[in-house]
């Protein structure tokens, strides 16, 4: 049975968070990591934990190891079943695809309701208030 001896402190990688409108884009810079080292879990519903973490030895023997664990919680405005990995000279890419802006501004209130009632709800309410608004002037009038 092997005995891995880590160094006392782990590594906190360099990251850099790209925002878009569209997406964001997580570059995680891994020096020395190998591609094998490198275990990414992609949360399978919106608003998980997204968890990058690694180990890799520091001396031929392999007596001597480094390691790192990066957890990001992701707000509910991504797609979680849509999120991609690539891994390139030593960075990690992680593509995290957005909702559409009202269905991410539901989501974010914990509302399960779709967009298509939502919108009929709206209407229904803008309805409303114009017919309240044309009853309040026909009074006025007759």
């Amino acid at each position: 049975m092997e005995t891995k001896c880590f160094d006392k402190e782990d590594l906190e990688p360099y990251c850099k968070w790209q925002s878009g409108k569209k997406c964001d884009i997580v570059v995680v810079h891994l020096h020395g990591f190998l591609e094998e080292q490198v275990k990414i879990i992609i949360p399978k519903s919106d608003g998980g934990i997204l968890t990058i973490s690694g180990e890799r030895p520091l001396d031929g023997y392999r007596t001597r190891w480094k390691k790192f664990r990066k957890e990001v919680k992701l707000s509910n405005i991504y797609q979680a079943n849509a999120i991609k990995t690539r891994y390139e000279k030593g960075t990690v890419r992680i593509t995290m695809p957005k909702k559409s802006c009202l269905a991410a501004k539901f989501d974010l209130l914990g509302s399960k309701i779709n967009v298509e009632t939502i919108i009929w709800f709206a209407l229904g309410v803008i309805i409303a208030c114009g017919l309240c608004y044309v009853k309040k002037i026909l009074n006025e009038y007759f």
